[in-house]
C-alpha cells in the first residue's frame, strides 16, 4: 500500500487540508475539510478517488467549513472527537463572528473519534 499526501492550504485564513489517497484501492480520506468543497473534490477526481471518511482534526469553524458539502457530495461519514460537538454545533455563528461569512451548518458527527 501506497499513501499518497495531498496538502490543500484554503479559505479566508489559509488553513491546511490533508487528502491521504491510496494509490492501490483509490480510497481516500480528507482531513479538516476547511473551505472550499469544489477545489477538494477537483482534486479528488483527478486522482481518481473516492472519499471514504472525513475527520477533523477539531472543529474549530476554519477547519469544517466544508464538512457540510463535502459530506453531501461524497456521502462520506464526517468523524471528530465529542468534545468538539458544540464547536462544530456553533460552525455558522463562529464563521459569521470571526469572517462575516455565511455558512451552512456542519452535518452532525457519524461517529466519535478518540
Amino acid at each position: 500500500m501506497t499513501i499518497d499526501i495531498r496538502k490543500l492550504t484554503l479559505g479566508p485564513v489559509q488553513t491546511n487540508c490533508y487528502i491521504l489517497g491510496d494509490t492501490d484501492t483509490r480510497d481516500a480520506v480528507v482531513i479538516d475539510p476547511v473551505d472550499q468543497a469544489d477545489a477538494i473534490l477537483q482534486v479528488v477526481r483527478e486522482a481518481g478517488w473516492t472519499v471514504r471518511e472525513i475527520l477533523a482534526t477539531h472543529a474549530h469553524f476554519d477547519h469544517i467549513m466544508a464538512s457540510a458539502d463535502l459530506k453531501a457530495a461524497t456521502g462520506a461519514p464526517f468523524r471528530y472527537h465529542e468534545r468538539d460537538a458544540p464547536l462544530a454545533n456553533a460552525l455558522p455563528e463562529r464563521a459569521k463572528q470571526w469572517l462575516g461569512l455565511s455558512v451552512a451548518p456542519a452535518p452532525p458527527a457519524d461517529s466519535f473519534v478518540q
